[in-house]
C-alpha cells in the first residue's frame, strides 16, 4: 500500500518545520533534573530513561525530578518512561509518539497531559498512577 503524494508531501513539510533534537539532550537534562521545554521540536532516537544510570529506590522506582514540556512535536523512536515517579508536571500535548510508548508503573505526582498526542505505536500505561 503506497501513500496518497499529497500527504508524503505534506508529512516532510511538516517535518520541515521542526527543530531537530537529539534524544541524548532529553536525558542528560532529565539525569541532572534540568526543565525540558520544547515545542516545534522532531526529537531523534529512543527516550528511553533505562538507558541513564539513575538510582532506583527500594521497589525499583526512578525518580524524575525535571518537568518535561514536550509540545506539538514528533518523538521519532521509542519512549521509555516506564517505573518512573514524575514529581513535576510532564505535557505532551499534540506531540506524535513514532515508537512504541511504554509508562508502565509510572506515578504522575503532578500534572500528566497528553491531550491531543497521537501514539502511531502501541501505547502502554499499565497501571500507571495518576495523583
Amino acid at each position: 500500500m503506497s501513500e496518497d503524494p499529497a500527504e508524503i508531501s505534506a508529512n516532510r513539510a511538516e517535518r520541515e518545520k521542526l527543530k531537530l533534537i537529539p534524544v541524548d539532550d532529553l536525558l542528560v537534562a532529565i539525569k541532572n533534573g534540568d526543565k525540558i521545554d520544547l515545542e516545534g521540536a522532531d526529537v531523534q532516537g529512543d527516550l528511553d530513561i533505562n538507558k541513564l544510570e539513575l538510582e532506583r529506590d527500594e521497589d525499583g522506582f526512578t525518580r524524575i525530578d525535571s518537568s518535561i514540556r514536550i509540545v506539538n512535536s514528533n518523538i521519532n523512536g521509542a519512549t521509555k518512561l516506564n517505573k518512573a515517579i514524575f514529581r513535576k508536571s510532564i505535557v505532551f500535548s499534540g506531540t506524535k509518539f513514532e515508537g512504541d510508548a511504554s509508562f508502565e508503573f509510572s506515578i504522575f505526582e503532578k500534572l500528566a497531559d497528553f491531550s491531543s498526542a497521537i501514539f502511531n505505536a502501541d501505547a502502554t500505561f499499565w497501571q500507571a498512577r495518576f495523583q
